[in-house]
């Protein structure tokens, strides 16, 4: 008993302290200074100490650890660069079929302060019952605060700013034994893992844009050189309809739940807070994303602090998506042929390369 009323007594101060660190971090925002308090303990390069008793940051905590990442633009696709090496038509094709043209379209910059605080502060309310999405309009909503202010936006308005169709379900379903078989089709010859299956496994130039479009514009990270499974789902959904099997013969069925793309891209955002948490001195490049949001509350948003950037040549060749060593005017796809090893394309190649036809997605190329 006396164990028990210990820690409940702890409960109590551990709730009032937060909620006094709550009411101080709504303070400093509304002032706009917010003191990022320095820690004389040496944390290890890269990583953050992490605590003997798990405890869910504050969110003037969480301010502080995103504001401490460095800032940059988020990268978009380049019209220019797909049309020089005869990929554009396919590529904007795929992702029609992905549901993120409007998305794609969107090329902001970013602003860093508004950005943390957004993050920092962001939670998602799901609606509970048929009768509820029935009487509120679709799954939901979120809340966010911006300089002491607390904004509320629909879920299904955010699926308007975006162009994704409104969906039922809040959590994807993928068949696991279809990805695998998918990344058979389209990559290999390993089988798929998320921590070692890179990029430059993709024989396609097209699925391999795409998939550097997706990784930098619709879940932004400063490395794009592995595919995470977020990835390969979204690219599932681009091919489903026009690959419809994969090369096994397995069917295709893309999302099983229906789920929004914006339940997608909100689970990913909410994971920043943790990254933040946990890693130092790495990037943050989801700034022109947020802006669309801030921007459809009202908030008057000034010059940015970080441009937008793309997808260009001058990328490609630092990812070893083309040959750096050829002249400017020249553009050689790099890939990984699953039997003759490392192989070279020139660009443009478009009756190989074209998507449009399901030969060509197995392609690239099989003897």
């Amino acid at each position: 008993m006396q164990r028990e009323e210990v820690a409940r007594c702890k409960r109590i101060v551990e709730a009032a302290e937060e909620h006094q660190e709550e009411a101080v971090f709504e303070e400093a925002v509304s002032e706009e200074e917010v003191e990022i308090i320095g820690d004389d303990t040496p944390a290890p390069v890269g990583r953050r100490n992490r605590p003997r008793r798990k405890r869910e940051p504050t969110p003037s905590e969480y301010y502080q650890y995103l504001m401490e990442l460095k800032f940059e633009g988020t990268r978009y696709p380049h019209k220019e660069t797909m049309q020089e090496i005869g990929i554009r038509g396919d590529v904007e094709y795929l992702i029609g079929l992905a549901n993120l043209a409007t998305f794609m379209s969107c090329q902001f910059g970013g602003f860093k302060e508004e950005r943390c605080q957004l993050l920092a502060t962001l939670k998602v309310h799901f609606h509970v019952d048929d009768s509820e999405k029935e009487e509120r309009g679709g799954l939901g909503y979120i809340t966010f605060k911006v300089k002491g202010v607390e904004y509320v936006l629909d879920i299904s308005h955010l699926d308007t700013i975006f162009g994704f169709p409104s969906g039922q379900g809040i959590r994807q379903d993928y068949d696991q034994d279809e990805l695998l078989s998918l990344w058979t089709t389209i990559a290999g010859p390993k089988p798929y893992s998320p921590a070692k299956s890179k990029t430059y496994s993709i024989r396609s130039p097209v699925i391999k844009y795409l998939h550097q479009c997706i990784a930098n514009t619709l879940f932004p990270k400063k490395t794009t050189g592995f595919v995470g499974e977020e990835e390969l789902c979204m690219i599932d959904q681009a091919l489903v309809f026009i690959l419809r099997k994969t090369k096994d013969g397995r069917k295709m069925a893309g999302d099983r739940a229906d789920t929004s793309l914006t339940i997608v891209l909100l689970d990913h955002l909410l994971s920043y807070r943790q990254y933040a948490a946990t890693i130092l001195r790495e990037s943050l490049c989801v700034g022109g994303l947020l802006t669309s949001i801030l921007g459809a509350v009202g908030i008057h948003l000034g010059t940015p602090d970080m441009f937008p950037k793309f997808l260009d040549l001058d990328y490609l060749r630092g990812k070893d998506y083309l040959d750096k060593t050829t002249p400017a005017d020249h553009y050689i796809f790099k890939f990984n042929h699953p039997e003759l090893g490392p192989s070279l394309l020139p660009l443009p190649c478009e009756n190989q390369t074209s998507v449009k036809t399901r030969r060509n997605i197995n392609f690239m190329p099989y003897p």
